[in-house]
């Protein structure tokens, strides 16, 4: 198990450099010396191509996390892990090159599918710990021996737990659209995905492991 775990932890990092590095040129290309809102419009080719860089992304993760797991499970906590280290080293790459995010209130464009996400960078940051969190812990269950079987339930409470978090992503959609920039970012809404996201996540585990000794 640590092996695979210290080689997710590495091609994270390595993908949040990668990640990092594009965000560096596109922002010297499209906003060289001005902020990223209100936001500036690409050229036809280079939002195709940026669009498409975001999906192959996801496809690169996913494909990585199914090489390194054995099981259905650990496939998913693959994904979880490299999901949210890359994320996470994407800010710390962004700090060391750009010296951004200057503030923890600092407002990012987080996806352009199917429409701009924004929000300050901390909250998907929270969002990326989650996940990496998430996985750790089904690796652990796995080293116990817990097969952890992803039940109807899960994937319920996922989406449950997942729609207020997308909702508040999507909350200034509409104002940086029309130019604007954003200003009220609806916390209530990350916080309450969060908490019913780790309270689901918990529960499961505590399922698994109540009658260990």
């Amino acid at each position: 198990m640590g092996y695979a775990l210290f080689f997710l932890l590495i091609l994270g990092a390595a993908l949040g450099f990668f990640e990092a590095g594009v965000v560096v040129y596109l922002r010297a290309l499209v906003y060289p010396g001005a902020p990223l809102f209100p936001m500036k419009a690409m050229t036809s080719s280079i939002l195709r191509v940026e669009l498409l860089r975001e999906i192959f992304s996801i496809v690169l993760i996913w494909s990585a996390a199914v090489l390194a797991g054995r099981t259905r499970a650990l496939k998913f906590a693959s994904f979880l892990i490299l999901f949210g280290v890359w994320d996470l080293f994407y800010y710390v790459f962004l700090r060391i090159f750009l010296n951004w995010p200057a503030s923890w209130k600092d407002w990012d464009i987080l996806f352009l599918i199917p429409a701009p996400w924004v929000a300050p960078w901390i909250a998907p940051a929270l969002c990326s710990v989650t996940l990496t969190a998430f996985g750790f812990g089904m690796y652990k269950l796995w080293s116990k021996g817990y097969p952890m079987p992803i039940a109807r339930e899960d994937i319920l409470a996922a989406t449950v737990a997942g729609a207020p978090i997308l909702a508040s992503f999507f909350w200034e959609t509409k104002t940086v659209l029309r130019g604007g920039v954003p200003t009220h970012y609806p916390w209530a809404l990350l916080f309450l995905g969060l908490l019913l996201a780790w309270g689901w996540a918990l529960m499961r585990y505590r399922k698994y492991t109540r009658f260990e000794k």
